[in-house]
């Protein structure tokens, strides 16, 4: 997989395969549903049920796909900088001007349900997330205006009426950690989880931490299972640490605790899920395995 070459996105039973010229859309490996034309120098994409929303890195061209082709097409004022997707086909967009960050939440159909402007200097938005109901925005922020960096997570209300009734009429809720980073969050099971570069940690939907699970390696890869199992590519040790050994893919259940590993024996290029299936790659050899780390095929 190489975001400028292809990349291939499970939809909903199929499989979307993009390329920087057009993707395509497949029931299996031999029935073509439908394609669509466009032109990205460098295409990536997530996918969440029977939608995908891929983009141009760094660029400002936004396509959301249903299984049934085209839903829109979009091009964004500021540079891409991430996009999160729930299975309603609301997109989160983080996007970069300047010195400056706007964060949009688009439904499916195309129309802006939230435009936030980022100028405070020092913070920095770096990933987002949506409920299932479209109905709050979590957002991670890296924190630099003190000595010591902060990790942010904010919840926000994306209907204008709701926020009314929050005390300062933004955010409604949220959570510090202090020298972390965190640079992805994902909803899952009705909870936010946030991906951090000593572990992982989930919120409620009150902003209430409730659970923390320390992993003592890199990580390299992050993705879930449609049964709400976490599943993470792991890489080196983190030094003066006992962790896994590297090329490790360990799987964690919902509420963060170790459900079982699998040791491929080399370093991980490529991890995916399709359903509860669980794709890993290095270099060219691909192994697909369960949520129990047993091996479906290699």
């Amino acid at each position: 997989e190489n975001d400028s070459r292809s990349k291939f996105l499970y939809l909903d039973g199929g499989y979307l395969y993009l390329t920087k010229d057009g993707a395509k859309y497949y029931l299996d490996l031999d029935t073509q549903k439908w394609n669509d034309t466009y032109t990205m120098s460098s295409v990536t994409g997530i996918s969440n049920g029977k939608y995908a929303i891929i983009n141009d890195v760094q660029g400002k061209n936004l396509r959301l796909y249903s299984t049934d082709g085209l839903e829109f097409s979009a091009q964004t004022d500021g540079n891409i900088v991430s996009c999160a997707l729930n299975s309603q086909g609301t997109s989160a967009v983080i996007q970069k001007y300047g010195e400056d960050y706007k964060i949009s939440v688009i439904r499916n159909d195309g129309q802006v349900l939230m435009e936030r402007f980022e100028q405070d200097s020092g913070i920095y938005p770096l990933s987002a997330a949506l409920s299932e109901d479209s109905k709050i925005l979590a957002v991670t922020y890296a924190d630099t205006t003190d000595v010591e960096i902060k990790a942010k997570v904010l919840l926000f209300y994306v209907n204008k009426e709701d926020s009314k009734n929050t005390a300062t009429g933004e955010f409604y809720a949220g959570i510090e950690k202090e020298n972390i980073i965190a640079p992805y969050i994902f909803a899952l099971d009705g909870n936010f989880v946030i991906v951090y570069d000593k572990g992982l940690f989930a919120i409620d939907s009150s902003g209430n931490e409730i659970w923390n699970t320390p992993i003592y390696n890199r990580i390299d890869a992050v993705a879930h299972t449609q049964n709400g199992s976490i599943v993470l590519s792991l890489g080196d040790q983190l030094a003066g640490t006992d962790g896994f050994e590297s090329g490790t893919v360990y799987i964690l259940n919902k509420n963060g605790k170790e459900k079982s590993e699998y040791f491929i024996g080399e370093d991980i290029s490529y991890l995916n899920v399709a359903g509860k299936d669980i794709i890993i790659g290095s270099g060219n050899d691909f192994i697909c395995i369960n949520e129990s780390a047993k091996e479906n095929w290699r």
